[in-house]
Formats: structure tokens, sequence, C-alpha cells
């Protein structure tokens, strides 16, 4: 996605409901979450590390403070991953958060085979 569409997409969700967290090493930007309250706890709507802090522990201390510091006591915490995004998946597992629920989903293309 291009910059400012990035920054656009961003921004939108920020004047919305969601808030942002950045989380920094020696005064440097490592990582994100942008996440909101919703009836069912907390949802991460996106976390991201900078590839080049990846598989260095950063993701677990971040996900650990924003755990200590942001949900709150008796609040339930979660998120999407996409099925092919196996590193990710791995990593929440490695959390402690588990399946909930499967999405399923048909592109347009292939909505129009099967009205043929």
């Amino acid at each position: 996605m291009p910059h400012r569409e990035l920054v656009d997409r961003l921004t939108g969700w920020m004047d919305g409901d969601y808030k942002a967290v950045l989380f920094e090493l020696s005064m440097e930007p490592v990582a994100y979450a942008l996440y909101r309250t919703t009836e069912d706890g907390l949802y991460i709507r996106q976390f991201y590390v900078l590839r080049s802090w990846r598989r260095q522990g950063i993701g677990r201390q971040a996900m650990s403070r924003f755990r200590n510091q942001i949900v709150e006591a008796n609040q339930a915490l979660y998120l999407e991953a996409f099925t092919h995004n196996d590193r990710a998946i791995a990593f929440w597992k490695a959390l402690g958060f588990r399946e909930h629920t499967l999405s399923f989903r048909l592109e347009p293309e292939e909505v129009r085979i099967l009205t043929d």
C-alpha cells in the first residue's frame, strides 16, 4: 500500500473509535498496536513490529506491556490473523491466544461463477 494511503487509512481509524500505542526501544519506534474497546473486550485491529526487529522478542515484550498497561482486569483481548500468515498465528498462539472463530470469503469473481 502506498505511504499516503496507509497514513489516510490509519488516520481514519484513529479519527473513529481506535487508539494507538507506540512501542519504543532507546527512543526509536519498533512496534505499534491499533485497538478499540468493544462489548466483547479489547480488539486489536493491527499489531506491527518493524521487520528489522522481528524474531528478537520485541513483539512478545510489547504485547506484555500492552496487556499490563492497556488491558483492564477481566477484559477479554481478541484479534484476527490471516489464515495464510503462519508466523503471526504461531506468535499469537505462543502468547496464549486460542482460535475462536473462522471466517469465510468469496471474491467477486468467484461469486459470479456461482451465479452463472
